[in-house]
């Protein structure tokens, strides 16, 4: 029992000098002991070895390769070896353990490396250093779509117009190899030139209380818009305004030179869609060779029909438009198909189909306006060469639709 108290109260003893001196000595002799242990662990792997640690998950170190030619060995195997890991883990060894500009040299001598180095960079958003290795390569239309990104994505309004101007006088002006593309940013940044006051104007209009805003509110702001939205917008919009003013339709026609498809559909969408019957019908007025005025639509009037349709317009303004499908049997279809009763009654009586004309009346609402006219055109006796009157004055609340004439040819 006394010789543990002694013990103890030896223990709490502060050590000396030397035998902290000592033990420091100890401890630097093992840690020098487990570093030779380790250099001695990864000194005998070869290149090819530690490629496959690598692919396998297993532990490993480059730090033991030293020279630059063994480090070029390693990226060799790699590359050897088709793991995409391994190249990229290699290379980022390199690029930061050698001069810039013998890394790029060497790179630039292992196509499969640079394709996977690149595939980090656009991974890691490297902007500067993609574009670096472009500019190395000759890649001047990736190096191009690139500073394009950079200049639209997360910008708008005047910062994006900057960036896009900025971008084509560096990158696409004067670059014959991407004529096409510069085509289109120019085109781009002309139709913002055109967005910016159009929508400074019409957000101070909105605030103001301007009817066409108040009556129609606007869903979205028109900045940042394709061509065809723009049109869309500046037709439902600013639809009478000039070719010179910026918001005109007719001008975003001119500046983006769309079709007379593009032109007649986006403008038809708008207009029906605010009721205005007048200037629907105009768009699809066209001269004749003889001076005269025919109605013709770009896309064909069955195309109109399905879009009135699909806008909700009245029934009779639908019907009016089956009515100028050329095709006979496409007329019938169409009518049929989107309820065009009438059109359908006439298209029928025109042809003389009794025997189609009784099998659609038969699927008609009994004592229906269009039941009644179907019923008779029926009872008239139509011969070739024949006038008829039908006098739907007579019909059952009709009294509005008075006298309609049919006139048919002989065959």
């Amino acid at each position: 029992m006394l010789l543990s108290v002694v013990g103890a109260a030896a223990l709490q003893r502060p050590a000396t000098h030397s035998q902290i001196a000592k033990l420091e000595a100890e401890v630097a002799g093992l840690k020098r002991q487990l570093q030779a242990s380790k250099s001695d662990r990864w000194s005998q792997i070869p290149p090819r070895e530690t490629i496959k640690r690598i692919m396998s998950g297993q532990p490993y170190t480059l730090e033991i390769y030293k020279g630059k030619e063994d480090k070029l060995t390693l990226l060799d195997e790699a590359i050897k070896l088709h793991d995409g890991n391994a190249i990229i883990a290699v290379v980022l060894y390199l690029q930061g353990s050698i001069k810039t500009s013998s890394f790029n040299m060497e790179l630039m001598l292992r196509p499969v490396a640079v394709e996977h180095y690149i595939n980090f960079l656009r991974l890691h958003d490297e902007i500067s250093k993609l574009l670096d290795i472009y500019g190395m390569l000759g890649r001047t239309e990736d190096a191009a779509i690139l500073k394009y990104k950079q200049a639209t994505v997360g910008k708008k309004g005047e910062a994006q117009l900057k960036a896009l101007q900025t971008c084509y006088r560096t990158h696409f002006q004067g670059d014959t190899t991407l004529t096409e593309d510069a085509g289109n940013i120019q085109e781009q940044i002309q139709l913002l030139e055109r967005q910016l006051p159009v929508e400074e104007a019409d957000s101070k209009e909105e605030k103001r209380g301007a009817a066409e805003f108040w009556e129609n509110p606007r869903k979205e702001p028109l900045l940042g818009s394709p061509v065809i939205s723009t049109l869309y917008y500046c037709s439902f919009y600013h639809f009478t305004l000039s070719e010179n003013s910026l918001a005109s339709p007719l001008a975003v026609r001119k500046t983006h030179r769309l079709t007379d498809k593009q032109y007649v559909w986006t403008v038809l969408a708008a207009r029906a869609k605010l009721r205005r019957w007048p200037d629907v019908e105009a768009l699809f007025h066209s001269k004749t060779w003889l001076g005269g005025s025919k109605m013709k639509a770009p896309m064909g009037f069955d195309r109109v029909v399905h879009l009135l349709s699909r806008i909700g317009c009245p029934r009779e303004i639908i019907t009016k438009y089956c009515n100028l499908i050329d095709d006979t049997q496409q007329r019938l279809e169409v009518g049929q198909k989107y309820q065009c009763h009438e059109c359908v009654i006439q298209t029928l009586a025109h042809l003389k189909d009794r025997q189609q004309l009784l099998a659609y009346k038969s699927k008609l609402k009994p004592n229906s306006q269009e039941w009644f006219l179907a019923e008779d055109v029926l009872k008239s006796h139509v011969r070739p060469g024949c006038r008829f009157s039908i006098n739907i004055n007579s019909m059952k609340g009709l009294s509005s639709w008075g006298m309609v004439k049919f006139k048919f040819r002989g065959h």
